[in-house]
């Protein structure tokens, strides 16, 4: 099962979605400080439409995750998520289905880009789980960007 989970500040509460499903619906959920954040229902198991497998099994492991236990990771996500994202370029064909496979070789990892640089060069990310360190690949353009990404990371 495929996930690209992102985060985002919807009138002032954090919202997680999975761009796999744009447009799931949404549940809200107060947290123990008062915070809410929204969640695509299909990522939550106490919920009868939550895919087989969720990514919270239950509202307590859900309230775990985003708990901010006084070292301020909660505010600091909510600024970084209230920045407009950077823009980001298309890919060809051929550089789309490499940057598929090495998705499929990589479950769990997130895939960012392309983004430009303000010199005119294109980079792209590979991270996350699965993944030993961070990836970077880049290029002139977006496609020659996620063939490096793709190089880089065998």
């Amino acid at each position: 099962m495929s996930r690209r989970l992102v985060i985002e500040m919807i009138g002032g509460a954090l919202a997680v979605h999975d761009r796999e499903r744009p447009g799931a619906a949404m549940v809200t959920l107060d947290l123990e400080d008062g915070r809410r954040i929204a969640l695509a229902r299909h990522l939550c198991g106490w919920l009868p439409d939550a895919d087989a497998d969720p990514v919270w099994p239950d509202q307590a492991a859900a309230r775990a995750a985003f708990a901010d236990e006084g070292d301020g990771w909660a505010a600091v996500l909510a600024a970084g998520a209230a920045l407009a994202p950077p823009p980001s370029g298309d890919l060809g064909i051929t550089a789309a289905a490499r940057i598929a496979e090495l998705a499929a070789r990589h479950p769990g990892a997130w895939i960012d880009g392309p983004h430009p640089r303000p010199d005119g060069t294109w980079y792209m990310v590979l991270a996350g789980p699965g993944v030993p360190s961070a990836v970077m690949g880049e290029g002139p353009d977006p496609d020659a960007a996620a063939v490096d990404l793709v190089a880089r990371a065998r």
